[in-house]
C-alpha cells in the first residue's frame, strides 16, 4: 500500500516536473519564433515602441504586485480555518493592489 502510494507520488512529481519544463521551454522558444514575424509585419520602429511600453508596464506591475502573492499565500495558509480572517486578508490585499494600481497609473500618466 505504501509502496503503491510512493510510486503514485513519484509519477505525479515527474509529470509535474515535465509539464513545468515544457512550459518554461515554450516561454523561451515562442518569442524566438514570433518576434521576427512581428518585426517583419509591423516594422522595427513600432516593434521597439511596443517593447518599450511593455517594459514600462512590467516595472509598474512590480510596484503593483509588491510581493502580495507570497505574503497572501502565507497568510491564507496560516488562517485557512478562519473565514473572517480569510475575508480580511483578501480584502486587504485587493484594496492595497487597487491603491498601488492607481498610484502606478498616475505615475504612467506623468511619464507619458
Amino acid at each position: 500500500m505504501i509502496k503503491k502510494n510512493l510510486t503514485k507520488l513519484k509519477n505525479k512529481k515527474i509529470k509535474n516536473f515535465s509539464f513545468l519544463t515544457f512550459a518554461q521551454l515554450a516561454n523561451y522558444i515562442i518569442p524566438l519564433l514570433v518576434f521576427p514575424y512581428l518585426i517583419r509585419v509591423i516594422g522595427i520602429e513600432k516593434f521597439g515602441l511596443i517593447m518599450f511600453v511593455l517594459s514600462v508596464i512590467q516595472y509598474l506591475k512590480i510596484i503593483t504586485e509588491y510581493g502580495f502573492s507570497l505574503i497572501a499565500a502565507k497568510e491564507v495558509a496560516q488562517n485557512k480555518a478562519n473565514i473572517n480572517s480569510l475575508s480580511r486578508i483578501v480584502s486587504n490585499v485587493f484594496g492595497s493592489k487597487i491603491i498601488l494600481l492607481l498610484l502606478s497609473s498616475f505615475l504612467l500618466l506623468l511619464i507619458t
